[in-house]
C-alpha cells in the first residue's frame, strides 16, 4: 500500500497522520518534504496506520526531525510500531534526544481534539 498523508491543524501544531508503507523512493521523499516545510510549526507525525517502513523511511524521520530542531521546532511521535522507535534508538544521532513521544511531552489530548 502506498503512503498517504492526512494534514490536519490543531492547537497551533500540524498533525500529519501516515497510513500505508513508508518506504525508500517517493513515500520517504514525500513524508521528508511535509516535514521540512516552511510554516514554523510543530508537527505531530501519527503512524498508527503505518504498515511497513525501510531505513529509508526511518532516515526521512530522522532528518525531518534534525531540519526540524535546527528551527527550533519539534516533531512528536504518535503511536509510532516499536520497531520503528528501535531503528531510531540505534543511530545515535544526537537531535534525537528532541524527539519526543506525545506522552513524554505531555500532549496526548493535543493530538486527539
Amino acid at each position: 500500500m502506498r503512503l498517504s498523508v492526512e494534514v490536519k491543524r490543531q492547537q497551533g501544531m500540524y498533525i500529519f497522520s501516515c497510513r500505508g508503507s513508508l518506504l525508500q523512493g517517493e513515500a520517504s521523499d514525500y513524508l521528508f518534504h511535509l516535514l521540512t516545510r516552511s510554516n514554523h510549526q510543530d508537527v505531530i507525525l501519527d503512524l498508527a496506520a503505518l504498515t511497513s517502513f525501510d531505513q529509508a523511511g526511518v532516515h526521512a524521520v530522522v532528518l525531518g526531525n534534525t531540519f526540524l530542531a535546527a528551527c527550533h521546532r519539534r516533531l512528536f511521535l504518535r503511536d509510532a510500531p516499536s520497531s520503528l522507535l528501535k531503528e531510531i534508538r540505534c543511530l545515535h544521532h544526537p537531535p534525537l534526544a528532541q524527539l519526543y513521544s506525545l506522552q513524554e511531552a505531555g500532549l496526548a489530548d493535543a493530538a486527539n481534539g
